[in-house]
């Protein structure tokens, strides 16, 4: 038997991509009905829409529910105003460890122990934020390591309070709250 041509092999990975890409779109509107099910309080077809769904498109759908009741919650409380992100303003010093753990340099200390809210999972990291780390800037550590110490499975993380000292990128002595 010959080999394909590499114009064949090319088409055949432009079809497997586009095969992917169309499998997400649908993932996605699948979800999109869903929450528009549970807006509209309906909630036969909000099971209905579920029901089709994969596990880990459920606990993708879970832990994005989880981030929006979380901001809608922080907007009606007013923690931001208009929902926005809370940064100072132009020319306010800011130590550098506020800008999030990705960009720290060690200059500056975060206080002993913060309040954090794990948002959700992204691939093996949590993505949480903290007074310091907003949903612009969130704190990304690994998700094993956080429920390690919450003493919870991985998949329970998304939605779930804590306290902790932030130390660069690293969450240490993790205690639920909620």
């Amino acid at each position: 038997m010959t080999e394909q041509p590499n114009w064949a092999r090319t088409l055949n990975q432009i079809a497997a991509d586009l095969k992917e890409g169309l499998t997400h779109a649908g993932n996605v509107l699948a979800a999109q009905a869903a929450m528009g099910w549970a807006f509209r309080g309906d909630l036969v077809n909000t099971r209905a829409a579920l029901a089709g769904m994969t596990p880990e498109q459920l606990r993708e759908l879970s832990a994005a529910a989880s981030l929006l009741a979380a901001v809608a919650d922080e907007a009606l409380s007013g923690e931001t105003e208009n929902g926005g992100d809370q940064r100072p303003e132009e020319g306010q010093p800011v130590e550098e460890w506020e800008r999030g753990p990705d960009a720290a340099s060690g200059v500056g200390e975060p206080p002993a122990r913060v309040e954090g809210r794990m948002l959700l999972l992204y691939g093996d990291f949590a993505v949480v934020v903290t007074a310091y780390h907003p949903e612009g800037d969130p704190l990304h550590v690994p998700a094993a390591g956080l429920a390690e110490q919450l003493g919870i499975d991985v998949e329970e993380l998304p939605g779930r309070r804590f306290t902790a000292a932030i130390v660069g990128d690293r969450v240490m002595g993790a205690e639920l709250t909620g």
